[in-house]
């Protein structure tokens, strides 16, 4: 049964699986992390770039596409599960994600990120079905 808790920055989704052995808990565990590399790391990046705000001309400050182009995700495994990011380097990406008093939200991590997730359950039976050897 899987629980979805929403909140201003985070999604978490619960998943109880009987596992029977060790190496089933590791091939969940690579399959968890493969198939999120590929969705929020790779898929996700790439519809936010698309996504981005792009300032139509340089100022003194920023350049055109400078967020745009400082969008990246990773995912990692630890004791509590795989975890996601998407994040800019830019400095200012959050503003542009969530507005401030003087300017509007624009948003295009979130969005990205509802394009791409509804895919994770698929890649990773697929990722599992790689590693295992054996069909769906």
């Amino acid at each position: 049964m899987a629980t979805k808790l929403k909140s201003s920055n985070t999604v978490s989704a619960t998943v109880t699986l009987n596992l029977r052995t060790v190496e089933a808990l590791y091939y969940v565990n690579q399959a968890l992390l493969e198939a999120t590399e590929e969705i929020v790391g790779f898929d996700t990046v790439a519809t936010a770039r698309e996504l981005c705000p792009v300032l139509n001309k340089a100022t003194k400050e920023r350049w055109p596409g400078e967020n745009r182009d400082t969008i990246s995700g990773r995912a990692r495994l630890d004791k509590k599960g795989v975890k996601a990011f998407v994040t800019t380097k830019s400095g200012y990406g959050g503003f542009l994600e969530l507005g401030t008093k003087n300017m509007p939200a624009e948003p295009y991590i979130w969005p990205a990120f509802e394009q791409n997730i509804q895919r994770l359950p698929a890649a990773i039976q697929d990722a599992l079905s790689t590693m295992t050897g054996k069909d769906k």
